[in-house]
C-alpha cells in the first residue's frame, strides 16, 4: 500500500444473481480495502453467501463486475482469483492428516518441498496445531479442524480470506475463543477477510466494517460502533440487538422532527429521579453481567438494561426514566432521519 493512500483490493458493482425467478442479490457498489476485516451480516435468504460465492467464482452473476486489484474477474474461474475459502463444514479431506490437509495447496502448486515444508510447520505453530500434525480431522474437535481449515485457507497466502458461517457449528465457548483467534490471524498476515454470519454479536466483535445485506440488498456498509449507535433503518436497529421502537403516537420526545419512531438502545435508558417519563417496572431479568428490566409506561414496554449491580429495583416499582440526550434515533417511512434530539 502506498504511503498516505488506501489500496482497493476487490469492488463489486452492479451486481445481479438471480435462481429463477428470485433475484439473490442486487448490490449496486460495495468496495473492499487491503488489510481489512469485513463482516456480511444478515439473517437467511438475505444474499451473504450468494455474495461470497460470486465473489469467489463458485457462482456467475447475471450481470455486473467484479475486479480485484483493478483486473476484473467477473468471468474468471474460482482458481484464477487467488482467493482463499474457509466453509461451515470444515471441508477437510478425512484421509490426510492435519499436515497432509494444510499442505495440500501447496502440492497442487508444485511448490518445492523444503519451502512447503517451512510454510506448513510455521503455520502448525501459529495455529497451535503442531503437537495435532500427525492425527486425522476426525481426532480432533470442532475448534481444532476449523483452525486446520483455516490454515489450509491461508497457506498459499491468497489476496482474499472468505470465510462463510466458519464458526456456526461450534459450541459457545469454542466460538468466543476462535473468534479472538480469527481476528489475531488476520491481522498478523495482513490479510483482507470476508466473513459472513447471522450473529451480530460476532459481527461487531471481528469487523472492521460490518457490510448488512437484506433481500439480497445493501443495507448499511459502516464500523460495528457507527452501525450500533445509528442504524440506517429500523431493520438494522432490531438486528443489532435489544432495541425500544418507539412510536410518537404512544410516547412523544417533544423534539421538532417530524418521525413517526424514536429508536433508543435499553442501556441509553436510565432510571433517574429527574427523569420525564413515569412507569412501573413489571418484569426484571438477570441475563449475569447485566440486568434488563421492563418498565409500562401508559401501555407501552421500555426495556432498561443496566450494570448486575443495578439491582434495587423490583417488580411493581413505581420510576422514572430518563433517555439519555443525543442516544436517539428517528425514523420515518422506516429510514433514520435524524440521531440528536433536538430538545427535550
Amino acid at each position: 500500500m502506498a504511503w498516505g493512500r488506501v489500496k482497493m483490493i476487490l469492488s463489486v458493482n452492479n451486481i445481479i444473481k438471480k435462481f429463477g425467478t428470485f433475484t439473490a442479490l442486487e448490490i449496486e457498489n460495495l468496495d473492499f480495502e487491503e488489510g481489512k476485516y469485513y463482516v456480511v451480516l444478515g439473517p437467511s435468504g438475505s444474499g451473504k453467501t450468494t455474495l461470497l460465492r460470486v465473489i469467489s467464482g463458485l457462482e456467475f452473476a447475471d450481470s455486473g463486475s467484479i475486479s480485484i486489484l483493478g483486473k476484473d474477474m467477473t468471468q474468471a474461474p474460482a482458481w484464477k482469483r487467488d482467493i482463499g475459502l474457509v466453509f461451515q463444514n470444515y471441508a477437510l479431506y478425512p484421509h490426510l492428516t492435519v499436515y497432509e490437509n494444510i499442505a495440500s495447496p501447496l502440492s497442487v502448486m508444485k511448490i518445492p518441498r523444503t519451502e512447503m515444508i517451512k510454510r506448513v510447520n510455521e503455520l502448525l505453530r501459529v495455529m497451535e496445531l503442531t503437537d495435532q500434525a500427525a492425527k486425522y480431522p476426525g481426532q480432533l474437535s470442532g475448534g481444532q479442524q476449523q483452525r486446520v481449515a483455516l490454515a489450509r485457507a491461508i497457506i498459499k497466502m491468497p489476496k482474499i480470506l472468505l470465510l462463510d458461517e466458519p464458526l456456526s457449528n461450534l459450541d459457545t465457548r469454542v466460538r468466543i475463543d476462535l473468534r479472538d483467534y480469527l481476528k489475531k490471524i488476520q491481522k498478523e498476515f495482513n490479510l483482507t477477510a470476508i466473513h459472513v454470519t447471522h450473529d451480530p454479536i460476532e459481527a461487531m466483535a471481528l469487523g472492521d466494517e460490518v457490510i448488512v445485506l437484506h433481500h439480497g440488498k445493501l443495507v448499511q456498509k459502516s464500523t460495528p460502533v457507527e452501525l450500533y449507535n445509528h442504524p440506517n433503518d429500523i431493520f438494522c436497529a432490531r438486528l443489532l440487538g435489544a432495541v425500544n421502537l418507539i412510536p410518537k403516537d404512544n410516547l412523544d420526545m417533544n423534539t421538532s422532527l417530524d418521525y413517526e419512531i424514536c429508536e433508543i438502545r435499553p442501556e441509553d435508558v436510565k432510571f433517574d429521579d429527574a427523569g420525564n417519563f413515569h412507569g412501573t417496572i413489571t418484569s426484571v431479568q438477570f441475563l449475569g453481567s447485566e440486568i434488563m428490566y421492563y418498565v409500562d409506561i401508559g401501555g407501552f414496554n421500555i426495556k432498561v438494561k443496566c450494570d448486575k449491580n443495578c439491582n434495587n429495583h423490583n417488580e411493581g416499582d413505581v420510576v422514572n426514566l430518563l433517555f439519555k440526550n443525543g442516544e436517539m434515533n428517528f425514523y420515518k417511512s422506516g429510514k433514520r432521519i435524524n440521531s440528536i434530539l433536538s430538545s427535550q
